[in-house]
């Protein structure tokens, strides 16, 4: 999975023991098996969220990223960190 669909990824995405989601770029969907290290860290990522709308991982602070301009310069800002 690449970054922009990680940082898209809710819990409306976890099936099961998979991950079904489609890929931004290419509205191609994938179903993915969930190995036992990724459902760890999805475990821990998971345990306080309270709503199957919220996104998995802390990419976005919905009080300041709430527009998809606001969104797409958050993922390019954390992306660049990433990759230093």
């Amino acid at each position: 999975m690449n970054f922009v669909d990680i940082a898209e990824l809710t819990a409306n995405h976890i099936v099961g023991d998979r991950i079904i989601y489609k890929r931004s770029k290419t509205a191609k969907e994938f179903n993915i098996k969930i190995h036992s290290s990724a459902q760890k860290i999805l475990d821990f990522y998971l345990k306080n969220k309270t709503e199957n709308g919220n996104y998995i991982f802390p990419v976005y602070d919905p009080e300041k990223q709430q527009t998809e301009k606001q969104k797409h310069t958050r993922k390019q800002t954390v992306l660049r960190h990433i990759n230093e």
